[in-house]
């Protein structure tokens, strides 16, 4: 805004040149946690780049929030797993046939992904995520093909930092709100309101279950999923018999 007043041009280059480096970061986290995969890696980064599910983030300046915090957390998840894998290797005498998981968590592995969960998390909450991730893909990379006792023993004492510090950030964030909740209406989120728990529970599911649906078959794409884009699912009102085929003709 300094530089180009509001001039909507600035913006929306801003937000390509967010969505480029993001989708950098998704090659090459790819490339990490592939052991150097380069047609794996490239093909994410292809991928990522494209996905129609990012229309809105990169068209809107206001969904510049979920790129950044993308951004930083694929950072933050390469810079571990890379870490991770070069302290694997010199605790294994170069033998990368072992995958032997490194003993001990290192101070800066740690700082570094709490670090980037911050950065993420300043941007968008979903950045929390980052150090639970880290500690998942360290399990299947290194625990998983073995199953071990003594390499799990080890996964503990790495995935334990990180989990807790990732759990202290998580309740500063929530600190920060004040306590206050989301200042939503009846017309912006029917299913917070409606008076029988089964119809919330049922209609949130089904709003997680069309984001999935949207995210491996986006056909069917919408700028705002708030309001009744999505309606209620109420088998009590309807039936069952009603209800699933109405609920699978919208995720078709």
């Amino acid at each position: 805004y300094a530089l180009s007043g509001d001039e909507p041009l600035a913006f929306h280059c801003a937000d390509r040149v967010l969505h480029a480096a993001a989708s950098a970061a998704a090659a090459y986290a790819a490339l990490v946690a592939t052991c150097g995969d380069v047609l794996v890696a490239a093909a994410c980064g292809a991928l990522f780049a494209v996905h129609p599910i990012h229309a809105e983030a990169v068209s809107n300046t206001t969904g510049r929030a979920e790129t950044l915090c993308a951004l930083l957390l694929l950072v933050g998840f390469a810079q571990y797993a890379r870490a991770a894998e070069e302290q694997a290797w010199r605790e294994t005498e170069g033998n990368a046939e072992r995958a032997l998981p490194p003993r001990w968590p290192q101070l800066g592995q740690v700082a570094g992904v709490l670090f980037f969960t911050l950065l993420a998390m300043l941007a968008k909450e979903h950045g929390v995520v980052l150090p639970a991730l880290c500690a998942a893909w360290e399990l299947y990379r290194f625990v998983a093909p073995r199953a071990d006792q003594g390499e799990l023993a080890a996964w503990l004492r790495r995935a334990g930092p990180l989990l807790v510090g990732g759990a202290l950030l998580a309740l500063w964030r929530v600190a920060r709100n004040g306590g206050t909740q989301p200042n939503l209406n009846v017309l912006q989120n029917p299913a917070c309101f409606h008076e029988d728990a089964l119809v919330r529970f049922l209609s949130y599911s089904w709003i997680y279950a069309l984001n999935a649906v949207s995210l491996f078959v986006p056909t069917r794409l919408c700028a705002d999923w708030s309001g009744p884009s999505i309606p209620l699912v109420d088998v009590g009102q309807r039936g069952a018999a009603a209800e699933l085929p109405r609920l699978a003709g919208g995720a078709a």
